[in-house]
């Protein structure tokens, strides 16, 4: 199947391990360029070298400066972002209308 993905930026945040992983080789197998952004940088690094390509940035998505870092880093590096694939998270009861203050703590 042609998803037309060839040589598209992707960014899979949470994406060195499990379902964010499985992503991170659908994009690939499809032509895409998959950036991976974890915490877990020896899955995040061990993933890129068996893909082949692609990129990990190691991050603390908590840290929104970093987060705007890498962002920058990206755009400078690939000239665009074709999609963004929000797959970071944590298993908690914390709902949509949480406040945030609740949703950051759960992430610590």
């Amino acid at each position: 199947m042609d998803l037309k993905l060839q040589n598209k930026h992707v960014i899979i945040s949470g994406g060195a391990k499990g379902i964010g992983a499985a992503i991170a080789r659908l994009f690939q197998e499809e032509g895409a360029i998959p950036i991976i952004l974890d915490m877990d940088e020896a899955a995040g690094n061990r993933l890129v070298g068996e893909m082949g390509s692609g990129e990990f940035i190691g991050i603390d998505l908590r840290d929104e400066k970093a987060c705007e870092r890498a962002v920058t880093s990206i755009q400078k590096k690939y000239g665009s972002i074709d999609v963004l694939v929000n797959n970071a998270g944590v298993n908690d009861v914390i709902g949509l209308t949480s406040p945030v203050e609740e949703f950051m703590a759960s992430l610590h």
